[in-house]
């Protein structure tokens, strides 16, 4: 789809749903990484204000969970650019909608 975008939308930026992308963790990462990472790693996520802010805690909430050889976590920093808020700040209400995400993401994923 993203190929597809850049094709014909020429000034489009295809950015992926951090939503749906952080509701993935738990399948993909272990389940005791998950218990004890997952906050540290949706801090990262949600509240970086810079790509350089955001880069120094990932890499080091990915190294004290012992992460470094997820291949899905690997993939999923390499295009981080597409689904992290941090790199986005610059785009026209990119942070009207990370609220709206966020908001959801409480909703679904933090009430029982």
């Amino acid at each position: 789809m993203t190929k597809a975008f850049a094709n014909v939308l020429l000034k489009m930026h295809h950015k992926y749903c951090i939503w749906h992308i952080v509701s993935k963790f738990s399948e993909k990462i272990s389940a005791l990484s998950y218990k004890e990472h997952y906050d540290e790693l949706k801090k990262c996520i949600w509240n970086s204000e810079s790509p350089k802010e955001f880069e120094a805690k990932w890499i080091d909430v990915v190294h004290k969970a012992n992460l470094s050889t997820n291949e899905w976590l690997k993939a999923m920093y390499e295009i981080r650019e597409r689904w992290i808020s941090a790199y986005m700040k610059c785009m026209v209400l990119s942070h009207i909608r990370h609220n709206e995400l966020d908001l959801d993401h409480k909703d679904l994923n933090e009430k029982p």
